[in-house]
């Protein structure tokens, strides 16, 4: 990472929050697939304010743990000052398979 990693949750107005997620991928490349991966930001009332999606190709798994590295960047200037959820979501494209859902609270002052 470009950043030194912080466990703050508290942000000013105007920040960049940056999230980096390693996201496990069991299915392996064959068949081949995407994942999707879908970063969003609610408010305390469960609104989306910030979505953004990105897919990941089988193609790219790295390592023997077959996983993906993945880093979401959410501009803050546009949030107003309150309490907020970042949701990161990984959704592979085939079969039946159940999202990989992480919540985390942040602030905004």
């Amino acid at each position: 990472m470009p950043l030194t990693p912080s466990a703050s949750r508290e942000f000013v107005r105007g920040d960049e929050l940056s999230a980096f997620v390693e996201i496990y991928d069991n299915l392996g490349k064959t068949p081949a697939h995407r994942v999707v991966v879908t970063t969003t930001v609610l408010t305390d009332e469960g609104k989306a304010v910030f979505t953004s999606s990105d897919e990941r190709g089988s193609d790219e798994l790295s390592g023997t743990g077959r996983r993906y590295g993945h880093v979401s960047k959410v501009p803050l200037s546009a949030l107003a000052p309150g309490r907020y959820v970042l949701r990161l979501e990984a959704r592979p494209t085939i079969g039946n398979t159940a999202p990989i859902l992480r919540e985390v609270e942040f602030s905004v002052r």
